[in-house]
């Protein structure tokens, strides 16, 4: 498309896309949070505001493009894999995308959890007795 060409979608459909990239983002640091063990308030702290504000941004899934970036670098992973919707959906029922053009697939086709395994923090912890699969004997 050109710059000369008419958008194929709505200010209507933009809005709306944008409200649910928003709250991807959202869910995506709630969860990389906890994921990492990392405390909202020091979030806040690194981002300038008040743990209150930075409770609002996230509630509200009101962000600013460049707290986005801030945020990306705070928790060492990319905008991309922030706005990535794919583990809110599978964690969410999987349900289907609320609009039409939410159906389309994640980044390159591949519709795969891919920044959160990696990030997770590490462990000493292992398995107690009982985790074991049972064998057959044979």
């Amino acid at each position: 498309m050109t710059m000369t060409e008419p958008m194929e979608t709505s200010a209507k459909e933009a809005k709306a896309d944008a409200e649910y990239a928003l709250r991807v983002v959202s869910f995506n640091v709630q969860h990389l949070l906890v994921a990492r063990d990392l405390k909202q308030s020091d979030l806040a702290e690194f981002l300038g505001m008040k743990p209150a504000a930075l409770s609002l941004r996230i509630s509200r899934a009101n962000w600013r493009y460049e707290e986005v970036i801030l945020v990306s670098n705070y928790l060492s992973t990319t905008v991309e894999a922030l706005s990535d919707d794919t583990v809110m959906r599978m964690l969410t029922g999987n349900r289907p995308a609320l609009r039409p053009s939410e159906y389309k697939k994640s980044v390159a086709g591949d519709t795969r959890p891919r920044f959160f395994v990696g990030l997770l923090k590490k462990s000493s912890m292992v398995a107690g007795s009982g985790f074991e699969p049972e064998t057959s004997g044979l």
